[in-house]
């Protein structure tokens, strides 16, 4: 279960590292001054991180077994 966890939030991570660089490079073409650059790339990195994170602390286990149906 710990290596489930610690996998979950790498992803969750490299998300939000590959997101902050996508909107880091967009704001790089739009803006002269660096300091809107990093603010713009932290706070992207900052929002998707923590949306993800909340997202996967309210996901429900699933405690179906392979080849049972649901539905009675």
């Amino acid at each position: 279960m710990a290596n489930k966890k610690s996998g979950s939030l790498l992803s969750i991570f490299l998300i939000s590292i590959f997101g902050a660089a996508f909107v880091a490079f967009i704001a790089w073409g739009s803006f002269s001054d660096q300091g809107k650059i990093l603010i713009a790339a932290a706070i992207t990195f900052v929002v998707v991180f923590v949306v993800l994170l909340i997202l996967k602390l309210l996901q429900k286990d699933d405690d179906v077994k392979p080849g049972v149906p649901r539905l009675k």
